[in-house]
């Protein structure tokens, strides 16, 4: 029978563990050097909190690493406001000391029944259901983002090449756990990253391939050959690379939309208006049918005014403003004010409303309410994702729209990056090493100076038992990976808006 070693834990923490694991026996240690010795002896996993002295634990866990029971897994549980535990210490842990998992206090009991049942192997009687793959959304590449890919491929590559490893290593029967993990870590961060650089199918492999290697079940060398044939395809897919965007147009012949306002209109009545209420700032004025494909670099207007009075070819030209410029302020202008057209605007995402005729006077107030006060300082958001490549991508989507991004690929550093950057939101990732973002949550969510923080996940995870996990830790919102730019800069800016009000 395989058996837990607590150490640090109340008594009822162990025997809630023992009554939801079938086939494990949980022991009490009551020390850390006890709990060392019975872990030595046999022990299947280490469960030990950071109570019983932190020094205590570095040494019971130097001697575990190097005797005869150095593979057996260890999660430690800890109280970041005690004295002596600090980032150092953490890192020492799980650098130094290999520790396969941290939590931190409250402990949210479902948190630590999924963490010792992966460690464990454990079948809980609370384990979750595989995540079914999400359908992969098209997106395509903005030009920030086709400009990075090019640095990308090569960590790409690189993660397909880990993958064909455990293919062939399947087909010959000499599949390591060390290696099966290794390929499941590999395989969830293409499946973010590759959607979002406008590769959906390569998204479907990644996850069609995490799912296998995942799955819990012996590989036979026929998986093996259908695993290293799927990272074949994968490969191809990144070797191919995305498409390249379609050329920008020019709204406005001759004249740039950069920090104008632009007004989308056919009627040279609203067109004169709008020159009049803005004669003190740059006006551009085109037709509603001349805004195809991405902006070119640069070609981001202030704010949209368009003229929807033509018909549902212009309503159905709110939707690709918001599109192409997000995060910018749109409002429609109409001959007709009453409540469902009012209705439309909003759920097309217009940020303002006005019904003519009109005069230069309220074309005036209506565009200051919607334009950045000057001198407002840019927001900051700190990103928290292992994945390099997806923190250079959610840069690349939120610099140009004015937001300042922080990135961290090591949670293990998270509370002292907080405090340095002090962000106006956090952006968050479900599963990395060590810690997961839910735990960081729940930490920031019960600190007085952070608790209101907004928090935006951004995970490939979207099943209802993890979205419910997500907002149950005090999540305001998350994005699913692969994002698609446009959505994740409308929900990053809702989120600050709200904030700043």
């Amino acid at each position: 029978m395989r058996s837990i070693i607590v150490a640090g834990l109340p008594g009822h923490f162990g025997t809630w563990l023992a009554e939801r694991l079938r086939g494990v026996s949980v022991q009490v240690a009551f020390s850390a050097d006890e709990a060392e010795e019975q872990a030595s002896a046999g022990g299947s996993l280490l469960l030990i909190d950071l109570a019983v002295g932190a020094d205590a634990t570095v040494v019971a866990l130097r001697r575990l690493r190097a005797g005869a029971a150095a593979s057996v897994p260890v999660l430690v549980t800890a109280d970041v406001g005690r004295t002596g535990v600090d980032e150092a210490l953490l890192d020492r842990l799980v650098h130094g000391l290999r520790v396969d998992r941290l939590l931190f206090h409250p402990l949210d009991r479902a948190e630590l029944l999924r963490a010792v049942s992966t460690l464990l192997g454990a079948n809980a009687a609370a384990a979750p259901a595989a995540a079914a793959p999400a359908p992969a959304t098209a997106e395509r590449v903005s030009g920030a983002l086709g400009e990075l890919w090019p640095r990308a491929k090569g960590t790409m590559l690189d993660r397909v090449g880990v993958l064909e490893q455990a293919g062939r290593a399947t087909a010959d029967g000499r599949l390591v756990g060390a290696l099966r993990q290794r390929a499941v870590d590999e395989a969830h961060r293409l499946a973010g990253a590759l959607g979002t650089f406008g590769l959906p199918e390569g998204t479907r492999i990644a996850r069609e391939l995490e799912t296998r290697y995942a799955g819990g079940t012996y590989l036979t060398a026929v998986d093996g050959a259908e695993l290293a044939e799927a990272a074949a395809r994968l490969r191809a897919e990144v070797e191919r690379g995305p498409a390249p965007p379609p050329a920008p147009s020019v709204p406005a012949a001759g004249a740039s939309i950069a920090d104008a306002v632009l007004v989308l209109t056919s009627d040279p009545a609203l067109a004169q208006a709008a020159r009049g209420a803005l004669a003190g700032g740059p006006v551009r004025v085109a037709a509603a049918a001349d805004l195809q494909g991405p902006p070119g670099a640069g070609e981001r207007p202030l704010a949209v005014l368009l003229d929807v009075s033509a018909g549902d070819a212009e309503w159905r030209a709110l939707s690709r403003v918001a599109e192409r410029f997000p995060g910018v302020a749109v409002i429609v202008a109409t001959e007709r004010g009453e409540l469902p057209d009012r209705l439309r605007a909003v759920q097309l995402g217009a940020h303002g409303f006005l019904q003519k005729p009109l005069t230069p006077e309220s074309v005036r107030d209506a565009v200051a309410t919607v334009l950045p006060a000057p001198g407002r300082p840019r927001p900051r958001i700190l990103c928290v994702d292992d994945d390099p490549e997806l923190l250079a991508a959610v840069g690349a989507v939120l610099e140009p729209r004015g937001i300042e991004v922080h990135a961290l690929d090591d949670p293990l550093h998270f509370w002292t990056r907080l405090g340095q950057v002090a962000p106006d939101l956090l952006v968050l990732d479900i599963e990395m090493p060590h810690v997961n973002g839910i735990e960081l949550c729940r930490v920031v969510r019960a600190d007085p100076r952070w608790r209101s923080l907004p928090v935006v996940f951004l995970t490939a995870r979207t099943e209802p038992e993890t979205v419910y996990r997500v907002f149950a830790a005090g999540a305001d919102d998350y994005v699913a990976k692969p994002f698609v730019g446009p959505e994740l800069v409308a929900r990053i800016h809702n989120r600050l808006e709200r904030v700043r009000g």
